[in-house]
């Protein structure tokens, strides 16, 4: 059941229960939405021959133009997962303060810079573990049958991901989020956009920054998982194949991640193939294959070089269920994003922040490698909704009155190379729906955490798209 919220409410919204809860924000109903211009959007502005005053044509009609669309407002879902739920199972130790707070904050800002083109910002927040498909494909259709949003920004995570799919397939609604896989994209019935770099463009840009680095040898190993096999064979096998490499043998990891036995019996299988064709370099595909076989070529002495080629930056995680001590995985090599420091000091970055700890001065928002012990890491909280939301804003508004799908798809291809909070290099274009252009070489160090981490091995490069 959905409920609505005043916008004018400062208090937070509480969860209802430990599987998820669902909360509508409405926001200040005495925003003055006039606009003070001479000519805005829908307008047309004329000079008379003596240029000494103007007229105004009356401004375009805000319709009804799309479901979730009104005359005055834009309906919005944002998801997002209950991590106060898993810290009360005992699964995670993570805070990142309450993601309601922030979805009112932002929301109430917009709207009192007059909302979109005159419509207001009417919200409706669902908050989900992500450990229940079921209950995220429920947030689903409350969202876009019960609420009948327009959009929706935010993602699910862990089990619950797939279900992101929903969204644009079945619910046929814009999404802002998430990290879709070709599958996923190719069923959607609506714009699906990311603020993050896709897999596709991700996958083959690791493959090109590490060959203009020189780490790629001549005798390559490609190593996946079954369900990662078609990018391996799609992307990662045909880009090594234009730069001149010859990829010599390729395996697939079938054992489950958790039957270590089955695991070490492949893998030796895979050391064997490897001696007998001098391999000198092992290409780990996507994620899946890529704690195992970091892990199961340290212990069983590989003596080349291990390149992790994944969209999601798993060599920062790769010691955490490591059999082996981070110092014996130290120069395994892989891509990061831009730091913690480089997000936090975009202006993009520091508007959102600003808005945020200005709405509530208990508030502070640290890069998120410096948050004291004891305080909420607000930064991927700030990040999830504000630059969601911005990136919306700008997309809606250059749609103009007619919000439409087509308008709204057509407006983001058309904006070219612009600020976004977190994205030091963003862009969007036709065919190109994932924000983020910067990536990095990274390799794994071993005091960087207690279980190691990745480093920056080189410079934030801009990536074509």
């Amino acid at each position: 059941m959905l409920v609505k919220l005043s916008g004018a409410l400062a208090a937070v919204v509480v969860l209802a229960s430990a599987c998820a809860s669902t909360s509508t924000t409405t926001t200040d109903d005495d925003v003055d939405s006039a606009s003070t211009t001479t000519a805005g959007p829908g307008q047309d502005e004329t000079t008379t021959s003596a240029g000494s005053a103007t007229t105004t044509s009356t401004p375009a009609a805000l319709t009804a133009s799309w479901p979730g669309v009104t005359e005055d407002t834009i309906r919005l879902g944002f998801v997002d997962i209950d991590l106060a739920g898993l810290r009360e199972m005992n699964l995670v130790d993570i805070d990142r303060g309450d993601p309601a707070v922030a979805v009112q904050t932002f929301v109430d800002e917009l709207n009192q810079r007059g909302g979109i083109l005159g419509r207001r910002i009417e919200a409706f927040h669902e908050i989900v573990l992500p450990i229940d498909p079921v209950d995220a494909e429920a947030a689903c259709i409350r969202l876009t049958e019960d609420a009948d949003v327009f959009a929706v920004l935010g993602q699910f995570a862990g089990p619950t991901a797939e279900v992101d799919g929903c969204f644009t397939a079945q619910g046929e609604t814009i999404m802002i989020g998430g990290n879709p896989t070709p599958d996923q994209l190719a069923r959607a019935n609506a714009p699906w956009l990311t603020t993050g770099m896709s897999a596709q463009r991700r996958l083959v840009a690791a493959v090109g920054l590490m060959h203009d680095d020189g780490l790629i040898g001549q005798r390559i190993a490609v190593a996946t998982a079954p369900e990662d096999e078609a990018a391996a064979d799609s992307l990662v096998i045909p880009e090594l194949e234009r730069l001149g490499y010859e990829v010599v043998t390729k395996v697939v990891q079938t054992a489950g991640s958790g039957d270590r036995s089955a695991q070490d019996g492949e893998w030796s299988v895979f050391m064997e193939r490897f001696a007998t064709d001098d391999i000198d370099t092992v290409m780990l595909v996507q994620a899946t294959v890529a704690f195992t076989g970091a892990n199961q070529l340290v212990l069983k002495g590989f003596d080349g070089r291990i390149l992790l080629v994944d969209a999601v930056g798993t060599l920062d995680s790769i010691g955490t269920s490591s059999e082996s001590p981070p110092e014996a995985m130290a120069g395994i090599m892989g891509t990061m994003a831009a730091s913690p420091a480089e997000v936090f000091e975009l202006e993009a970055t520091q508007e959102c922040v600003s808005v945020l700890e200005a709405a509530d001065p208990t508030i502070t928002v640290h890069p998120a490698d410096q948050v004291p012990d004891g305080e909420s890491d607000w930064m991927p909280t700030v990040l999830g909704v504000c630059a969601k939301l911005r990136l919306f804003e700008m997309i809606a508004t250059a749609a103009g009155p007619a919000l439409t799908h087509e308008s709204f798809l057509a407006a983001a291809e058309s904006l070219g190379s612009f600020d976004l909070a977190g994205s030091p290099f963003a862009s969007l274009g036709p065919g190109k729906l994932d924000v983020s252009d910067g990536l990095r070489l990274a390799v794994f160090d071993a005091t960087v955490d207690e279980d190691g981490g990745a480093a920056p091995a080189g410079p934030l490069v801009q990536v074509a798209g």
